[in-house]
């Protein structure tokens, strides 16, 4: 008999339902070092509660070989050390137990000398009260880098250095979250300071909802300043007059085009040009007829004479 053929293994499909529910008991973590072993992970959330399972993402592999034999065989790309992972509780409670414990001592989730940043699985919106945003980083700029530049400011909470899904490297910007919202001020005021040979600017991490309305505040009151202290209404009137013609047209919704329905002109026109069709072959065949007629009446008369 053959051997049995191997067969690959394939995660087991799920419901929406039980998607939505595995998720709840869920928690992202990232920042975790490549050589982070299964167990490691483990052991560091078992003392909160039971867990299910524990599985790796956004490994930084090379593009030599697939995805999953370059993670088992550690093919990592040389300037990246971080991955992310996700870690399913038992229960829906336990989430909320590590992340109460992450907020209040963030230094306990250390894996290889590296702070890890937590979150609850499916929440992608940030902490606008304890974050700031911070641009201009250098192409070699590490979470922990960050972390010891703005640990001046109050006790961070976790770093977060947005990166290309193909190759891994910074995009030059991210969020730097605190443990207390009274650290933001004394972060701001790190604005132009030189990180790593650049100038690094820090701005609030709001809403973008929110930061439109400032912007559009800023701009009533540099209309205002710029009409020497009037009114009210005419700064809001300047202010709209300075507004960019791209704003007035993104404000301005266009109206739906309405489909044009067919009108009996085109009916009538075409049952018109068939009407002429038919009346000219009827007119054609009553011309034949007439001639055929003719031709057989004079041949009667040419016959009388003989």
């Amino acid at each position: 008999e053959k051997p049995a053929r191997p067969t690959r293994w394939r995660q087991k499909k799920v419901s929406h339902e039980e998607f939505v529910k595995q998720t709840a008991r869920e928690i992202f973590v990232g920042s975790v070092p490549v050589d982070t072993k299964q167990n490691e992970l483990l052991n560091l959330f078992r003392p909160f509660g039971k867990v299910e399972t524990c599985r790796f993402r956004s490994v930084p592999v090379q593009h030599v070989m697939p995805k999953r034999a370059a993670a088992m065989k550690k093919v990592i790309v040389e300037d990246r050390s971080t991955m992310n992972a996700y870690v399913r509780f038992a229960e829906e409670a336990t989430v909320q137990t590590v992340m109460e414990a992450f907020r209040k001592n963030p230094d306990q989730f250390v894996m290889h000398e590296m702070h890890m940043r937590l979150s609850p699985a499916g929440e992608k919106d940030i902490d606008h009260k304890r974050s700031v945003f911070v641009g201009g980083l250098p192409p070699e700029a590490e979470e922990e880098t960050v972390r010891e530049h703005f640990a001046a400011a109050g006790t961070v909470a976790s770093v977060r250095i947005i990166r290309n899904r193909a190759d891994h490297h910074s995009r030059g910007f991210g969020y730097v979250l605190f443990t207390e919202e009274e650290s933001v001020p004394a972060a701001l005021k790190l604005h132009g300071s030189t990180f790593l040979g650049r100038e690094l600017r820090v701005f609030p991490a709001m809403h973008p909802k929110k930061a439109e309305k400032r912007l559009v505040a800023q701009k009533r009151a540099e209309a205002a300043a710029a009409t020497g202290g009037a009114s009210e209404r005419e700064a809001e009137t300047a202010s709209a007059v300075a507004a960019s013609k791209g704003e007035r047209l993104r404000l301005k919704r266009p109206k739906a085009s309405r489909a044009l329905k067919p009108t009996t002109l085109v009916v009538a026109k075409s049952s018109g040009r068939r009407a002429k069709r038919d009346a000219e072959a009827g007119a054609d065949q009553e011309d034949q007829g007439t001639k055929r007629a003719r031709l057989e009446a004079d041949g009667s008369d040419a016959e009388e004479p003989a």
